[in-house]
């Protein structure tokens, strides 16, 4: 039995309990510390990230291990990804109690900026713009980054298409099965690390969670700016090349597309994500 195998079969964690007595002044990037200790004993994303980043500056090249596997499946109800999604709705329900409503696009964008917050070191995201009276205290005591590291899924996705401005606007994310064979079908057999993928409809960006497994350049767009920020948290938990660029990797592709005539695997320097009204997130 690995490390995962056995973190996954400890008992299942009780749902904590908020206590509004419990006030903490989180400082930018405070959730990077458990996010990297939290790949590190289950999928070693970052781990990867950091030792190309090393790697191609010593080298010049990028190292003989292939990228790290990561297994995305969806998030149904009797499954251990099923009580990861109810844990999200109680942090749902911690910040706005009728976040199902028609309010539910200021609570998600909450959510979503509360944990891009914490979990970027470099304090490029800004505490969330809204404020919802200690709801940041409370989804420090309710929100468990370590469930959705062992059980990785597009979440945001499932829940978008579940609430009710998801069905207003007709989200209607891809199933994660159709996404692991768009990839594979679109990525012949053999290394692809040095390939571009490009979803110019990016959603909460799924398929390139699944491109992520062969590419370590990824990019997308969308005119949703809700499902940008979702993305961006997706990047950021399962796929931080496409959270943070290689650098090295991103001027060989370019490099090599502009003395070729040959078309890419897709095109896209980073993750420029368009949202509406032509304004763009870059990363």
């Amino acid at each position: 039995m690995n490390l995962l195998e056995y973190l996954r079969g400890r008992p299942k964690p009780k749902e904590r309990k908020i206590d509004p007595s419990v006030h903490r002044d989180l400082k930018p990037g405070w959730l990077w510390p458990y996010l990297t200790r939290g790949d590190e004993v289950t999928w070693g994303r970052w781990q990867y990230w950091l030792y190309v980043a090393q790697y191609t500056a010593e080298h010049d090249c990028l190292p003989p291990e292939p990228i790290p596997q990561i297994e995305l499946e969806e998030p149904y109800q009797g499954t251990p990804r099923g009580e990861v999604m109810k844990m999200l709705e109680h942090c749902m329900e911690a910040i706005a109690p009728s976040w199902q409503g028609w309010s539910s696009w200021d609570v998600f964008e909450y959510f979503l900026q509360w944990l891009l917050y914490g979990m970027d070191p470099t304090g490029r995201h800004a505490p969330p713009r809204r404020d919802f009276d200690g709801a940041s205290d409370r989804l420090y005591q309710v929100f468990n980054l370590d469930l959705m590291l062992l059980w990785p899924s597009d979440y945001w996705g499932a829940m978008f298409a579940e609430s009710r401005i998801g069905r207003h606007v007709g989200f209607y994310p891809t199933p994660h099965t159709v996404c692991d064979a768009m990839a594979k079908m679109a990525i012949d057999p053999g290394d692809h690390r040095l390939e571009s993928a490009c979803d110019p409809a990016l959603g909460t960006g799924r398929l390139m969670l699944f491109a992520s497994n062969y590419c370590l350049s990824l990019s997308g767009q969308d005119i949703n700016p809700l499902c940008a920020l979702a993305a961006e948290v997706n990047a950021w938990m399962y796929a931080p090349w496409m959270a943070m660029p290689l650098r090295w990797v991103e001027a060989k592709i370019m490099e090599r597309h502009q003395h070729s005539e040959l078309e890419p695997l897709a095109i896209g320097r980073r993750m420029n994500l368009q949202v509406d009204r032509g304004q763009e997130v870059l990363l």
